[in-house]
């Protein structure tokens, strides 16, 4: 074959090259569909039914249910987000509206500002959260290969953490809640526990109580 026929296909193939799917991008970033976190009560519009000041049906409370329940959010226990998704449920219904409901579909309501917003953070999400902060904070302690190897009695020592770490959640746990899911563009696709180890505060209260705790369950022979 000719030198200048050569030529005249590689210049064909290097023209053709981008119109092809070889000279495009396997993987498009942009083109990721992120979702709110599944301990938000986000459902299909269709399943919210009645007048906006109505009570939310319960067959709308069971779907907001089981989409929480279908996806195990990091750091949680089964057990743990049994008990959120059943106490965040009945408070939905017991707190919230259809209409209400209805907004919080949207993703330019669900920031830090919107009366709607922090009324479910406040009713709902916070209180139910108490529960499965403990038993994180517990589990995490209790199966650490890092603890520390002079505490006497490793069982009520996390127990001890877990208590204290709820404690700081009941006064605080609003705030850092609030802070933490108030930027639905920055984090709306996050979990709460998530964004809550991530916070700066929460962090220095966990080292804080286990801190306190070390000097309660501390063998008595290490003591100086």
């Amino acid at each position: 074959m000719k030198v200048r026929t050569i030529l005249s296909l590689i210049v064909v193939m290097v023209v053709a090259l981008p119109l092809s799917s070889w000279g495009q991008a396997l993987f498009d970033i942009n083109s990721i569909k992120t979702e709110p976190s599944r301990l938000f009560p986000i459902i299909s519009e269709t399943d919210i039914i009645g007048s906006p000041d109505d009570a939310i049906q319960i067959s709308t409370i069971k779907k907001i249910k089981d989409r929480c329940l279908s996806r195990m959010p990091d750091r949680f226990t089964p057990s743990a987000l049994q008990d959120y998704c059943s106490c965040s449920a009945a408070s939905t219904q017991g707190t919230m509206t259809v209409g209400e409901l209805r907004k919080l579909q949207n993703d330019e309501n669900r920031k830090l500002g919107n009366p709607i917003f922090e009324k479910y953070v406040e009713n709902v999400m916070t209180p139910c959260m108490e529960f499965p902060i403990e038993e994180i904070e517990y589990m995490f302690c209790i199966s650490s290969q890092t603890i520390d190897w002079r505490i006497k009695l490793p069982v009520p020592f996390c127990k001890c953490r877990a208590r204290g770490i709820k404690d700081y959640f009941k006064e605080n746990g609003l705030q850092d809640m609030m802070v933490s899911w108030g930027q639905p563009k920055k984090y709306g696709d996050e979990d709460p526990t998530t964004l809550l180890w991530k916070n700066s505060n929460f962090l220095n209260a966990r080292e804080a109580t286990k801190e306190s705790c070390v000097g309660n369950y501390l063998e008595p022979k290490y003591y100086k």
